[in-house]
């Protein structure tokens, strides 16, 4: 699951509440129950995506992206004629308020595609309508690899081995060296330090 995908599904609810069709503030993503008589007129905004990976062999993981969002419409009517007209309104009233709001048809890179479909269901006293507006669109994804901590800078100390002090007796912790005389080095004695702090500019 995307960000991306997340605030299309939540911006696709936000936009059919705010644009008032026949549902009024009936909309809702993502429901799991059934919807009763009386329930309706009723929008319900559900969606799945894929990825296919397009990164380069040793990069950060990249993929175009395919997001499939539904919009379903659901009316009821005690007529046949009553609930296709109300099912057709719902159908273009919700199709209209997505493709022509200026901030939604522009969350993707592109809507490639629209499919719309319709089911009747009657039983003894009403007839279900259940629409829906399949939308296809497409964006890449890219990822950056976490880095650790920022590098702010470095410290620069080196008690090399030659030359050395054969006969000073310095205490360095960080360098122990063997006690004077010396015949050789490290002496414990820093004879190289330097300190940079970075960005460099």
């Amino acid at each position: 699951m995307t960000q991306l995908a997340m605030d299309i599904r939540a911006s696709t609810v936000a936009v059919l509440i705010a644009q008032n069709t026949m549902a009024g503030t009936a909309v809702e993503s993502d429901r799991v129950d059934g919807i009763a008589s009386g329930d309706m007129p009723r929008l319900v905004v559900y969606s799945q995506e894929d990825g296919q990976g397009v990164s380069p062999a040793g990069g950060p993981p990249a993929f175009d992206m395919a997001l499939t969002l539904v919009v379903q419409a659901l009316v009821e009517r005690a007529s046949r004629d009553d609930v296709v007209r109300d099912l057709d309104t719902l159908l273009l009233q919700a199709q209209l308020a997505l493709l022509e709001d200026p901030v939604w048809n522009r969350l993707a890179g592109e809507v490639a595609s629209m499919r719309v479909t319709r089911t009747f269901k009657a039983d003894e006293s009403l007839i279900v309508g259940d629409g829906r507006i399949e939308f296809i669109m497409h964006w890449r994804e890219n990822y950056e690899t976490r880095l650790g901590p920022v590098l702010s800078g470095i410290d620069l100390q080196i008690d090399t081995g030659s030359p050395f002090d054969p006969n000073g007796n310095y205490l360095n912790t960080e360098f122990p060296a063997p006690p004077p005389p010396r015949t050789h080095g490290p002496d414990g004695r820093i004879e190289i330090a330097a300190k940079i702090d970075l960005p460099i500019g």
